[in-house]
C-alpha cells in the first residue's frame, strides 16, 4: 500500500511539474525577449517584408490595439492601427464601466514610456484603501493596496476616455520617433481581412487596402476578425444587473473606495477626478432606463451615504454582466486580444488590465516569431494562447467570486460567508493584508503556471 501511494505522489508531482512549471523552446523564447533592452531589440533586424506590408495590422483603437501598437513599435514592428473613431481621444463625454488602472497595467506601461504612466498617475487618483461594509454600515475591513510592492502599491481611478488619451499621445510620440513607416488611422473602418498568399489583405471603407503578415482584432466584444476566422466565444450571461452613476464627490470617503454588501443589495463606490465618485449597484432585474431617484434609493438603502450628497449626477447607465472566452485565441495569423478574446465582469477592474496583459505578450509573441522566422509561427501563438487564456479563465473566476459576494445572501452559505469568513480574511495580520491586497490588484496574474494546471 505503502508503495502504490508512493508511486502515485511520484506521478503527480511529475505531473505538476510538466503541465505548470516544465517550459517549451518557445516559451523560453519569448521569456528571454522580456529581459533584453527594448532599444537592442527595436535594432535587432527582422525577417524582410514585401514591400508596402507591414508586419501586423491591428484593428481596434481602444486601450488594448493603442498599447499593443505602441510596445510593437517599441519593439522594432511596422504596425498599422486602424480606428473607426475620429477626433482625438477625451474630447467626448461618455460613461466607461473601465475606470480602474492596477499596478501590472502601470508596469507595463512604464516600460515603455515613463512619461506616459506618470501622465495616467496625475490625472487619475490614487487608491490605496478599500474598505469593506456589511449590514448597518458595519466595517468588516480594509483592502491595504499600499502594502503591495512599490512603486506602484495602489490603484488608479481614471475613465477610460482619458486613459485611451494618454495612450494615444504616447502612441503618436512613438510615431514621430521612430520611422519605420508605421501609420495610425484614424476615422477609418474596417470591413474584411482576406488572405493572399502569406499575407492578408485588411479592406477599409472608403481607403486603399492594408496588407499585413498578421492580423490583430482589439474590436471588442463584437469582433468582426472573431466572426470572419469561426472562431466560438464561450460562456455565459451571469444573470446579475446593475445601474452605474457618477456623481458629485460631496462624501467624506476622500480617495478611498468602498464596498457596501448590504442585505439588500451591493453598492460600490470609487473617487474620480474633478471631484466625481462613481457609484455601481445591483437591481433584481435589467433596468433599461434607470433615473436619479432610482439610483439615490438603491445607495441610501444599502449604504451610509445620504441623499443630500447625491445631488448632482453627471452619467447613468444600466449593464448585465457575463465571461466569455475565444475558444482559440488564433487561426492561422489572426489573432484576438482585449475584449474579442475574453470578457468578465466589471466588478473588480479586471477587464482592462486583462487586454493590457494580452498586448503585451503578444507583442513579444510577434517579435519572437519575426527573430525566428524558421521556427513554426503557430507554436508562439499557441504559447500566447497557453498564457494568456489562463489569465482570462483566472480573471474570470475572481470576477465572478467578486459578483456572487456582492448578491443578497439568499441562503446560509452566503450569510456564513459574509459574517464570519469576510471579516477573518479581511482582518489585519501580517502577510494576509499582502495576500489581499495583492488579490484586488490583480497582482502575480501573470505568473500563469499554477492557473495552467487548475484550467487546462
Amino acid at each position: 500500500a505503502r508503495t502504490i501511494v508512493l508511486v502515485i505522489i511520484c506521478l503527480a508531482c511529475y505531473l505538476l511539474y510538466k503541465t505548470c512549471f516544465k517550459k517549451s523552446q518557445f516559451r523560453k523564447i519569448i521569456d528571454g525577449l522580456q529581459s533584453f533592452n527594448k532599444e537592442e531589440l527595436r535594432r535587432s533586424k527582422n525577417k524582410k517584408l514585401k514591400e508596402g506590408t507591414y508586419d501586423v495590422v491591428i484593428v481596434g483603437g481602444g486601450p488594448v490595439g493603442l498599447l499593443l501598437a505602441s510596445y510593437c513599435l517599441s519593439l522594432g514592428l511596422k504596425i498599422a492601427l486602424i480606428e473607426k473613431r475620429s477626433g482625438k481621444r477625451g474630447d467626448t463625454e461618455v460613461i466607461s464601466k473601465a475606470i480602474g488602472i492596477h499596478p501590472t497595467t502601470l508596469e507595463i506601461i512604464a516600460s515603455i514610456d515613463e512619461k506616459a504612466a506618470e501622465e495616467l498617475v496625475n490625472e487619475g487618483i490614487i487608491v490605496q484603501i478599500g474598505e469593506i461594509y456589511t449590514d448597518n454600515n458595519y466595517k468588516i475591513g480594509n483592502a491595504k493596496l499600499h502594502l503591495c510592492k512599490k512603486p506602484y502599491n495602489y490603484s488608479i481611478s481614471l475613465p477610460q476616455e482619458q486613459t485611451e488619451a494618454i495612450f494615444e499621445r504616447m502612441l503618436l510620440n512613438q510615431l514621430d520617433k521612430i520611422e519605420n513607416a508605421s501609420i495610425y488611422l484614424n476615422g477609418a473602418e474596417f470591413l474584411s481581412s482576406k488572405k493572399l498568399n502569406d499575407v492578408y489583405e485588411v479592406t477599409i471603407k472608403d481607403q486603399p487596402s492594408l496588407y499585413g503578415e498578421f492580423v490583430v482584432s482589439c474590436e471588442g466584444i463584437r469582433s468582426k476578425i472573431r466572426k470572419e476566422a469561426n472562431i466560438n466565444f464561450l460562456g455565459k450571461n451571469l444573470g446579475d444587473a446593475f445601474v452605474l452613476a457618477d456623481f458629485n464627490d460631496d462624501t467624506s470617503l476622500e480617495d478611498r473606495a468602498a464596498f457596501f454588501l448590504s442585505q439588500y443589495g451591493l453598492v460600490e463606490s470609487f473617487p474620480l477626478p474633478q471631484k466625481k465618485r462613481r457609484y455601481i449597484c445591483s437591481t433584481s432585474t435589467f433596468v433599461k432606463n434607470p433615473d436619479i431617484k432610482l439610483l439615490q434609493s438603491l445607495i441610501t438603502k444599502r449604504s451610509s451615504i445620504s441623499i443630500d450628497q447625491l445631488k448632482t449626477c453627471h452619467a447613468i447607465s444600466p449593464f448585465r454582466v457575463g465571461s466569455f472566452v475565444a475558444s482559440t485565441f488564433y487561426s492561422q495569423k489572426r489573432i484576438l486580444a482585449g475584449d474579442a478574446a475574453h470578457i468578465c465582469s466589471p466588478l473588480g477592474g479586471q477587464g482592462l488590465n486583462c487586454g493590457i496583459m494580452d498586448a503585451k505578450e503578444l507583442a513579444y509573441t510577434l517579435k519572437a516569431i519575426k527573430l525566428f522566422p524558421n521556427l513554426s509561427y503557430e507554436l508562439f501563438l499557441k504559447e500566447y494562447e497557453s498564457k494568456q487564456s489562463c489569465i482570462a479563465k483566472a480573471a474570470i473566476r475572481r470576477a465572478e467570486l467578486n459578483t456572487y459576494l456582492g448578491r443578497k445572501p439568499e441562503n446560509r452559505l452566503s450569510q456564513f460567508i459574509r459574517a464570519y469568513i469576510l471579516p477573518i480574511i479581511l482582518a489585519p495580520i501580517p502577510y494576509l493584508d499582502y495576500i489581499v491586497a495583492s488579490y484586488f490588484t490583480m497582482r502575480y496574474m501573470a505568473s500563469f503556471r499554477i492557473g495552467k494546471f487548475i484550467f487546462a
